[in-house]
């Protein structure tokens, strides 16, 4: 069955990969069975690399691997009965609505600012939280504590509605991590979530989404160390664009 799919899933990506498919796969493959290898062009010497060592840079030239079509074949690999978390990058491009990232511990935020009187420009930022520095603090929105069969007893503590200086309008809300244990308060430092979305879920569950981003951590040194993700000394970006559209495609050929 797993062999059914694995070539269902090849069939697909080949009727849609475009230009330079047959070097595409074959340079795939090549990587996929090629456990190390000094030089990007070490490649072609593979048994199921069937053309001339000039084809792998080729390939890259020429393919471009479609990336919403790409997106939707992945989609239709994945189930449907659960709620798919999806990984993104650190850049200001826009994402979709439901966000969990994690602040770093000397970042300050501003809560809504108070009601305006009529006297002057109005207000844009309310008063300061610095995470760093608890005498800012207001009483949380919410408090729960769980316990954590990894992390043993945690309390979690949700201040609602505040937002960066930079970005007013766009509110989030804050979530602290705290370890309760008492041979480790003294080493560890609380974890800072911030969620923003259209509706949060359970404050006792839904953090623990975060912990998936450790994968993703792994993924990136998998797709380095192994499928030679920065060893190609390509020479346009274009090029780097499409030759990192194949990892995810390899990766998930692996999966």
């Amino acid at each position: 069955m797993t062999l059914d799919k694995l070539r269902q899933f090849r069939t697909g990506v080949y009727t849609i990969l475009g230009n330079a498919k047959d070097a595409l796969f074959d340079l795939m493959d090549a990587v996929l069975v090629t456990r190390s290898v000094y030089s990007f062009v070490e490649l072609s010497v593979s048994p199921v690399f069937r053309r001339q060592w000039s084809s792998i840079y080729e390939a890259i030239e020429d393919g471009k691997p479609p990336r919403d079509e790409l997106m939707q074949l992945y989609i239709q690999q994945l189930p449907q009965t659960e709620q798919l978390v999806l990984a993104g990058d650190r850049t200001a491009w826009s994402r979709l609505a439901d966000k969990l990232f994690r602040l770093r511990s000397n970042r300050v935020l501003y809560g809504v600012p108070n009601a305006y009187t009529g006297i002057g420009r109005p207000r844009i930022h309310g008063d300061k939280f610095k995470l760093n520095d608890s005498l800012t603090w207001w009483m949380p929105d919410q408090m729960v504590e769980v316990n954590e069969p990894k992390l043993g007893q945690l309390r979690l503590r949700l201040w609602c509605h505040l937002h960066f200086r930079q970005s007013a309008k766009h509110s989030m809300h804050l979530i602290q991590v705290e370890r309760l244990n008492e041979d480790i308060v003294s080493k560890s430092r609380p974890l800072w979530l911030a969620w923003v979305g259209d509706q949060m879920p359970a404050l006792c569950q839904f953090w623990r989404l975060y912990l998936r981003r450790f994968g993703v951590d792994h993924w990136y040194r998998f797709a380095k160390q192994r499928l030679h993700w920065t060893l190609p000394k390509l020479s346009t970006p274009e090029q780097c664009e499409r030759w990192s559209d194949l990892l995810p495609l390899m990766t998930w050929q692996l999966w």
